[in-house]
């Protein structure tokens, strides 16, 4: 994968939490991004209706990435300012229409599984690289079922650098890292559920205190 594109990184973030920054931090030490968009959704269509509104997810994902130091790390607003269903292909070509460099899908392996549940998904594949993130390194990353489920044929396999190249020249690369297993749906249940027996005074563990004071200021997750 080449230096100096554009990543795309996007979620819910209902809440943000260590994870989601883990794994930004650590894609960002391997590839010097020109810009790392970090893209929270209005809606996913994928998932049931969220716990905090947009307005909420979006602030609490700004009071968490004041603290990372990375350079060129940016939110990208379109999705939560275009209510609906949020469609990724809809956003790349956006972007795409903005600026004319390339850009790189980051998923979690997991998620990479799904996208031919994706709206679009060979069209995306079509306008995207995409890095998938491996967080379960003990089995290995072999992306053709996948493009196989979105009609689209693997053509090369450098398997030095996992690295799979498919029809228009776009690449599908994976990434080890270091996993902080966080789950929102978790630690919304554990919101709900402790605070209605203990003064939380300290953050539940993966939230950074900045969005733990937002979340209660804003009585959000039945935090009253």
């Amino acid at each position: 994968m080449s230096h100096f594109r554009s990543a795309f990184f996007g979620g819910s973030f209902d809440p943000v939490h260590l994870g989601h920054l883990r794994l930004v931090e650590e894609v960002s030490k391997h590839y010097p991004w020109e810009t790392f968009w970090v893209v929270p959704a209005y809606k996913n269509p994928h998932k049931d209706q969220l716990g905090a509104s947009p307005s909420a997810r979006l602030k609490m994902l700004e009071l968490s990435l004041q603290e990372m130091k990375i350079p060129n790390l940016k939110i990208l607003q379109w999705e939560i300012n275009n209510p609906g269903p949020s469609y990724t292909l809809t956003t790349v070509q956006y972007l795409l229409r903005q600026s004319s460099v390339s850009l790189t899908l980051v998923l979690g392996n997991e998620v990479f599984e799904g996208l031919p549940r994706w709206h679009g998904a060979g069209q995306l594949l079509k306008l995207v690289d995409v890095l998938v993130v491996e967080r379960e390194p003990a089995i290995p990353f072999d992306p053709r079922t996948t493009l196989k489920r979105v009609e689209m044929k693997e053509l090369a396999h450098d398997s030095k650098v996992k690295t799979f190249s498919h029809s228009g020249n776009r690449t599908i690369e994976s990434l080890e890292i270091s996993v902080l297993r966080y789950s929102s749906t978790a630690l919304r249940d554990e919101i709900a559920t402790k605070w209605k027996h203990h003064d939380m005074e300290h953050p539940p563990q993966g939230i950074q205190r900045s969005v733990w004071e937002f979340i209660k200021e804003n009585h959000l997750y039945a935090v009253t």
